[in-house]
């Protein structure tokens, strides 16, 4: 079947049809600011076997599970699963600094993907902090933002954020972090 010639006259008119952009027939770096609007995009896009429906609200806030940890605040050694969500918050104070262990990275993270983690992290008078990460059971030397933490915050809420990048099957990995106080 041969495609119709799009042209900046067709698209404006409106006389582009469905199987022109379906087969290519429409090229260049750029369409008319009202060459599309609301009623011919379609309601729902299917990208690698998923469908994402209601496009508008597709486009609204991103909700993400956590962790919410009630039975207490940091202690010496806490061990994070890649499964469950990636976000924990803590609801009692802090009772020790912190070793974390990010555990089944080098299993489960694929060369060049990153896992994202953040800890909420609640201090009373004493404050504590995360001192050390680990990644399977591995020391890891993170890249802190702003330098790394050498205290908590006492009366106030740290919040960690670690992004761990796998760059190489070794395994390998970068580790960017970060901690801000709330007060």
């Amino acid at each position: 079947m041969p495609l119709n010639k799009v042209t900046a006259d067709s698209i404006a008119d409106g006389t582009v049809i469905a199987s022109d952009i379906a087969n290519g027939a429409i090229t260049g770096p750029k369409l008319g600011l009202t060459a599309i609007s609301s009623n011919n995009i379609v309601d729902s896009i299917t990208i690698a076997n998923t469908t994402t429906s209601s496009i508008a609200n597709f486009l609204g806030p991103i909700f993400e599970q956590a962790n919410v940890v009630t039975t207490g605040g940091l202690t010496s050694s806490i061990t994070v699963p890649t499964t469950g969500p990636g976000i924990l918050v803590y609801t009692a104070n802090s009772a020790a600094n912190a070793t974390v262990n990010f555990t089944g990275l080098g299993t489960t993270l694929a060369v060049g993907n990153v896992a994202s983690y953040v800890f909420m992290v609640p201090n009373g008078s004493t404050a504590r902090y995360i001192s050390a990460v680990q990644i399977d059971g591995n020391a890891i030397t993170p890249k802190w933002g702003g330098g790394a933490p050498i205290g908590g915050t006492s009366a106030n809420t740290d919040m960690y954020s670690f992004n761990i990048v796998k760059t190489s099957a070794t395994p390998t990995y970068n580790v960017f972090a970060q901690v801000s106080s709330f007060f």
